[in-house]
């Protein structure tokens, strides 16, 4: 039953073309590695991690290639950034009748 749980939330979190299609690039944080790997022997991949994805972008002669790994950009359709960010709300009224033959109304 464990099981089934685990791959209906993978399916879910994989559902969105966003996260799809970026997780489809994956395979260039490899190559982008080795590529930096080849100029410099001691490069690690916390130092490519900061350079890449925490550290603001530099203008540099591979820059393209920075753009094109995945997570690179925060595009989200709009109908997910309101299902994140604003979870809507609704108002309940209850108006109880003091006449006895009426029944609980809601609004």
């Amino acid at each position: 039953m464990k099981k089934a749980g685990y791959i209906i939330l993978l399916l879910s979190l994989l559902g969105s073309v966003q996260t799809f299609s970026e997780l489809v690039k994956a395979p260039l944080v490899l190559v982008h590695v080795l590529e930096h790997l080849v100029k410099d022997e001691q490069f690690s991949l916390t130092e490519f991690w900061e350079m890449h994805y925490i550290s603001e972008p530099v203008m540099d002669e591979d820059f393209g290639k920075d753009q094109q790994l995945p997570f690179k950009s925060a595009h989200l359709p709009s109908h997910e950034i309101k299902d994140l960010y604003y979870p809507q709300l609704c108002q309940l009224q209850i108006r109880v009748s003091t006449n006895p033959t009426r029944n609980l109304e809601i609004f």
